[in-house]
């Protein structure tokens, strides 16, 4: 019995190393910017998608509460938008995310449409509730390369305060957090939406945390995306205005 079972692992270690040497080499055609590759690589991760994270039951209790959260950003986000008589719609280009967003390709994600539908670098990149994701860095005929919200040092506009009248700019620290600073007297609280700066309609992160500082009249203030960019699949791309 103890055959069978040694070459069933060492199917399965051959299988893992197989799939692995297929995505590096798929990957090292886009970095080495082989003509008509992009598009070969970019669909064939549409169909197979391998490489994006399966979150199905795991950590179930904090999903549950991320997305509840998520359930409060839209509603509110939607009585703002029937308040200024925009009709709660915005007409977006739907995209599938078919790389990115995990412990290897954490400060990008690529999406299965780019130029050739219209989507040009600056473009927002919106999850379906209209969460701001990131904005396009990069693309192809056939792709798009997404800068995801919080990347390590990337610097955002972004509103705090129930009239958004509360203005910083925010450095991102890597993986959907961000950080800025606040005077001491300013009433913030754990859990308040923050708001997309250019573009205050669409909701950006929540605040995660609140420092203060010592022998200093501020505070530190963590923002983070309520999304898990590492299970992400559809994403809605507005143009740049």
């Amino acid at each position: 019995m103890t055959f069978p079972l040694h070459k069933k692992q060492n199917y399965f270690k051959y299988s893992v190393l197989t799939v692995s040497s297929v995505a590096l080499i798929l990957l090292a055609i886009i970095f080495f910017k082989v003509d008509g590759a992009e598009a070969f690589v970019f669909r064939s991760f549409s169909k197979i998608n391998f490489l994006r994270a399966l979150t199905t039951g795991k950590n179930s209790g904090k999903a549950s509460l991320v997305l509840a959260k998520i359930s409060d950003l839209e509603k509110e986000n939607q009585i703002l938008r029937e308040s200024t008589g925009l009709g709660g719609t915005h007409p977006g280009i739907p995209a599938k995310v078919v790389l990115g967003g995990g412990y290897i390709f954490s400060d990008s994600l690529y999406i299965n449409e780019g130029s050739g539908s219209g989507i040009e670098n600056g473009d927002l990149a919106l999850s379906p509730e209209k969460i701001f994701v990131g904005r396009i860095s990069e693309t192809g005929t056939n792709w798009s390369k997404i800068e995801p919200f919080g990347l390590l040092g990337q610097k955002v506009a972004l509103r705090f305060g129930p009239n958004k009248e509360i203005t910083v700019e925010a450095s991102g620290l890597g993986r959907g957090e961000l950080i800025t600073e606040l005077p001491q007297d300013a009433q913030i609280t754990p859990g308040e939406t923050v708001w997309l700066g250019k573009n205050p309609e669409f909701p950006a992160g929540l605040v995660s945390e609140i420092k203060k500082v010592d022998g200093r009249e501020i505070q530190n203030i963590i923002i983070k995306s309520p999304l898990p960019f590492g299970s992400l699949l559809d994403i809605v791309i507005l143009k740049n205005r």
